[in-house]
């Protein structure tokens, strides 16, 4: 297929985005992987249930004190910045912290008339408070490195991550040490105020002087605009952490809530890592979208859907050989019942990258309609399933919930661009199907050496069976690495639908 010269820089900025992204996020894993191993084995499956129940409520809480301020910021300091209007930069600014912090004072006094009314079981007045401070120092914050990537300041953005990980691993477990349980929440509020301060040294410029008050009236257009995105992100966000809250709330069970709890963490360091590759790739694809090269977009997101789908196997290939040595020797055998909810739950990443390549559909069409219908199913579909499941199985049937609801979420996309996915699924689903034939092997549980021996066996195997059926290409591997080198002659992949 012949391309012009600027698509060849599309191609070459999409693998450059991709592949810094994806060092960015690699760099915070050694400290998400340590909080994973260590934190619940410090604490224990009790403790770690209610640590876990309360970073659940502080999420979504935290959720609700957004109104799109990524997709505010992201969509008008870039435009100002190049318009030179540093004035209406620090408006924009100015606006999002005053509408972003009353905004939290909703949640805030929803939590503090539950509390007074009827108090949370288990959780104390002062965990309240912890929790109130939270969200105000998270909100002011996260919108001040929301403001860093409008800036296209990506370093400094990123770094956010890393720090945030860093700190929760070393305060909550030095905390939690020598103040127990309180003392790991006030870890959590000590991380975001090291966070913020480090933000607004880097801010500065933008906080000092005189405060640019923004009329409702004025700044109602922002808002509009962001609401219009937040809402599935909200939903989306709501379907990959309520799950806490359903197991607490139906089986008053902390044990429970630290077992799917450490699953589903599994799930979202593997699936949503992946989907924000697939994400990352979105603004190239705008520019050919722009251009009406669907041809290269249905080669792009056939090329990363399939090479994330060799990625997610991998991952459940070593969950299904080792985990369950893994999970005794580095939580204890009071953790053996998440290896189950583990390999249950995991079965949500195929879905959620279905999902994940259906958003990019939907943003690149602007139809944030189709976004929200998926999410919102999904949602209802995850409900209905942990009201029905949770009470009998418990952290298990929260985990098949799990599933069930990324599983409607896909369906609303497959269905809504059944033309598109028909041309881009085909070899997503043979790296799927080559799985499913090593699967069973699962069954068998030699030792811990064996299990990596045989990991690393059936890996050889999935690899070369996917090579002799032409879903891995070394071409396209070639191609990959020589964009990510800097050369510009490189063509969109060739990743083959499956049978042609």
């Amino acid at each position: 297929m012949d391309q012009t010269p600027s698509t060849h820089s599309d191609v070459h900025h999409t693998v450059r985005s991709v592949s810094l992204g994806t060092l960015w996020r690699i760099l915070r894993y050694p400290f998400v992987l340590l909080s994973m191993a260590l934190i619940p084995r410090v604490m224990g499956d009790a403790a770690y249930g209610r640590y876990a129940y309360f970073m659940s409520l502080f999420l979504i809480l935290d959720m609700l004190t957004d109104f799109g301020i990524f997709q505010v910021l992201g969509r008008f300091v870039p435009e100002y910045a190049a318009l030179g209007e540093g004035r209406k930069i620090r408006y924009l600014l100015h606006g999002t912290l005053t509408y972003g912090l009353l905004l939290a004072c909703i949640p805030i006094t929803g939590l503090m008339l539950v509390s007074a009314v009827h108090p949370i079981h288990n959780f104390p007045l002062r965990w309240v408070a912890i929790l109130i401070l939270l969200l105000l120092s998270a909100r002011v914050e996260g919108t001040l490195y929301l403001f860093m990537y409008g800036l296209n300041q990506i370093a400094r953005f990123s770094a956010k991550e890393i720090f945030r990980s860093a700190f929760v691993f070393f305060f909550v477990i030095g905390f939690y040490w020598f103040f127990g349980l309180d003392g790991a929440f006030w870890a959590l509020l000590a991380n975001e105020l090291v966070l913020l301060i480090i933000a607004v040294s880097w801010m500065k410029d933008y906080i000092n002087g005189p405060w640019t008050f923004a009329r409702f009236a004025d700044f109602k257009p922002y808002l509009i605009f962001g609401f219009q995105f937040y809402v599935p992100t909200f939903l989306f966000g709501l379907m990959q952490r309520s799950g806490n809250v359903f197991v607490k709330g139906l089986t008053q069970s902390s044990q429970q809530v630290a077992y799917f709890d450490i699953a589903n963490q599994f799930l979202l360091l593997t699936a949503t890592f992946l989907g924000l590759i697939l994400t990352t790739i979105l603004p190239a694809l705008t520019a050919l979208y722009v251009k009406n090269d669907m041809e290269s977009i249905r080669r792009w997101q056939r090329t990363i859907l399939t090479y994330c789908g060799v990625a997610a196997f991998l991952g459940i290939n070593a969950l299904g050989w080792m985990g369950r040595d893994i999970i005794r020797i580095c939580l204890g055998p009071s953790f053996a019942p998440v290896m189950g909810n583990a390999m249950v739950v995991v079965l949500a990443i195929v879905p959620v990258l279905i999902a994940y390549a259906g958003i990019n559909y939907s943003i690149l069409e602007k139809r944030p309609g189709v976004y929200a219908r998926a999410v919102a199913l999904g949602i209802i579909i995850m409900a209905a399933g942990c009201l029905v499941l949770t009470p009998r199985y418990r952290a298990l049937g929260a985990s098949w919930a799990t599933v069930l609801g990324y599983s409607a979420m896909a369906a609303v996309f497959c269905a809504k661009y059944r033309q598109q996915f028909a041309a881009v699924l085909g070899p997503f689903a043979v790296t799927l199907l080559v799985g499913v034939c090593l699967a069973p092997l699962w069954l068998f549980r030699p030792s811990i050496c064996y299990s990596a021996l045989l990991f690393v066996g059936t890996t050889v195997v999935y690899v070369a069976a996917l090579s002799a059926l032409k879903v891995l290409r070394w071409s396209d591997a070639m191609k990959i690495w020589k964009a990510f080198s800097g050369s510009k002659e490189v063509a969109a992949p060739q990743t083959p639908i499956a049978g042609t």
